[in-house]
């Protein structure tokens, strides 16, 4: 086993978790683009992995999705 981050892993479970928690509070894409100020687009491309969220956009998800931003990087933590 490696003890070197793989980051396509941790970016694969990062997009995981964001659409895991979206769903969860119940929410579309649209009303979650609506809550951050992040376009639909770029949330899509954050669920599938596409694009890797900055601090920043996390933040915004986190607040827009009313959840502490540990809750987003939570599942990082278990690759470790």
């Amino acid at each position: 086993m490696s003890l070197v981050p793989d980051p396509d892993t941790d970016i694969t479970a990062l997009a995981v978790e964001i659409q895991k928690q979206r769903v969860t509070a119940g929410l579309t894409l649209d009303q979650l683009a609506e809550r951050t100020g992040i376009p639909r687009n770029t949330i899509h491309r954050y669920e599938n992995g596409k694009l890797n969220p900055t601090a920043k956009a996390l933040l915004r998800l986190a607040i827009g999705l009313e959840i502490n931003i540990s809750e987003l990087v939570k599942p990082l933590n278990h690759l470790r």
